[in-house]
């Protein structure tokens, strides 16, 4: 977690009269000592985070760039799907084009 990130979650739940109680510190290591949770969502990362996570928890998604990470997760979960948007821009004729986005694969256990 970067030093902005707490506050920006803070304040995007606050938004959305959303209760969270953030834990800055790096993962795996400050998820040692925190109770087992109900739910888990892993941002992004390596394995190891999600790792850590397994067995604490049977609801868990994780999100990845990598397709190697994304499958990897889907070997330990079970599900894996594959989300991607396309923005429309403007082609110099006037017409419009969808150009991709980066995709995002999202895992989750069964």
């Amino acid at each position: 977690m970067t030093p902005k990130t707490g506050p920006r979650i803070r304040a995007n739940a606050d938004a959305h009269g959303v209760v969270v109680e953030v834990i800055e510190g790096a993962a795996p290591d400050s998820l040692v000592d925190l109770p087992d949770p109900d739910r888990i969502f892993v941002g992004g990362g390596g394995l190891d985070v999600l790792d850590a996570c397994i067995g604490r928890c049977p609801r868990i998604v994780a999100t990845y760039a990598s397709i190697g990470r994304a499958a990897a997760a889907a070997d330990r979960l079970g599900n894996l799907v594959q989300v991607g948007v396309a923005r429309g821009e403007r082609l110099p004729d006037g017409g419009l084009r969808l150009a991709a986005e980066n995709p995002v694969f999202i895992v989750w256990s069964t």
